[in-house]
């Protein structure tokens, strides 16, 4: 036992600007639990792989079904185009036949609500 006082316990310090070891001492368990994290993270990167493989997959199939409905819409619309042209016509016949049915429906109720 030295008669000399602890350099550590007078300056806490600078002990370790002596020596580097103490330093690493410290840092060395955080560094550690670092490591483990990363490890813990790599370790499910299989499993994400495998699972955005099958996502990707699922996409591209859904894909080529977007492109077949997209067509028959397409093709539809043509038809839907056509038969709206073709009823416009029919349809200002009957507007012009119903015009003097609803100014009747008006008149029999101004009728039935004034008695």
């Amino acid at each position: 036992m030295s008669s000399e006082p602890d350099p550590s316990a007078q300056e806490p310090g600078r002990l370790a600007s002596i020596n580097p070891l103490v330093q690493l001492g410290r840092l060395l368990p955080t560094a550690l639990q670092d490591l483990r994290t990363i490890a813990d993270g790599i370790r499910i990167l299989p499993e994400l792989l495998s699972e955005l493989a099958s996502i990707r997959a699922h996409v591209e199939s859904m894909e080529d079904e977007v492109g077949r409905m997209r067509r028959g819409v397409d093709r539809l619309d043509g038809e839907v185009v056509a038969m709206r042209e073709s009823m416009e016509s029919e349809l200002r016949d009957v507007g012009l036949a119903v015009h003097p049915l609803r100014r009747t429906t008006q008149r029999l109720r101004r009728r039935n609500a004034g008695d």
